[in-house]
């Protein structure tokens, strides 16, 4: 994984992650911090592709995925 991203995965008691990477691995990163029902929150954009954004919310089922922009 990309530097600054630490133990998704194995999350403990947290309920969130905050997604600040090279916006070509905010899928990926987001995608497992979903499948441990944690919510995100991601600098845009959320993804390289609409595809990818799309994936996100899908995959957002029971949890909030939010985006910040910085500007």
């Amino acid at each position: 994984m990309k530097a600054g991203v630490i133990g998704v995965g194995n999350m403990g008691s947290k309920y969130a992650v905050i997604v600040a990477t090279p916006h070509y691995s905010h899928e990926q990163i987001a995608a497992r911090a979903f499948a441990d029902h944690l919510h995100v929150l991601s600098d845009k954009p959320s993804g390289v592709y609409s595809r990818q954004a799309r994936q996100m919310e899908e995959a957002a089922a029971d949890v909030v995925m939010g985006q910040a922009l910085y500007s």
